[in-house]
């Protein structure tokens, strides 16, 4: 029998590094956390087994971080395309922290500190949720009251890859 899945090749999140809307590169605190979305996956009218997401790589800047220095990444989803967890809008490129409190976690990384590249490990969307939802996106959180992240949009990295149905 053959293989019934097909992998599609890896592509970066829509407003991850180095895309027109950039969501992450050059992003620094003004003195509170804060959060964007990396932009909805838009995988609606489409027959999805799963989606492999990552490894997300974020680099500090060189700022000295105070606050709290934790880095949290979530999973949020709609089924509509405008109704997302939480009401966040993961193509905004305004701050969602408020927002956020049923949102999927899906990594924590501690002790964030300047100029340092930190690797939420890759996961399945499936095997988060338990389901392949209609729109899917990723999160990030820093609560750093001072810092963010670095200028350069290749010290990050956000990718993902669709596994269909072939």
């Amino acid at each position: 029998m053959s293989n019934p899945f097909s992998i599609q090749a890896l592509a970066t999140l829509p407003q991850g590094p180095g895309q027109a809307t950039d969501n992450i590169t050059g992003k620094a605190s003004s003195g509170a956390k804060f959060a964007l979305g990396l932009g909805a996956v838009d995988q609606h009218g489409t027959l999805r087994y799963d989606n492999n997401v990552g490894p997300i790589k974020a680099k500090t800047n060189a700022t000295a971080t105070t606050g709290n220095k934790v880095l949290t990444f979530y999973l949020i989803t709609s089924e509509d395309g405008s109704v997302w967890t939480d009401g966040i809008d993961p193509n905004s490129t305004s701050d969602q922290s408020s927002k956020i409190s049923q949102a999927t976690v899906v990594g924590v990384i501690t002790g964030i500190a300047a100029s340092t590249t930190y690797v939420l490990p890759e996961f399945s969307v499936a095997d988060v949720l338990g389901f392949v939802p209609q729109y899917w996106a990723v999160v990030y959180q820093l609560d750093v009251t001072a810092g963010g992240f670095s200028a350069t949009a290749s010290d990050h990295q956000a990718k993902y890859a669709e596994i269909q149905y072939a």
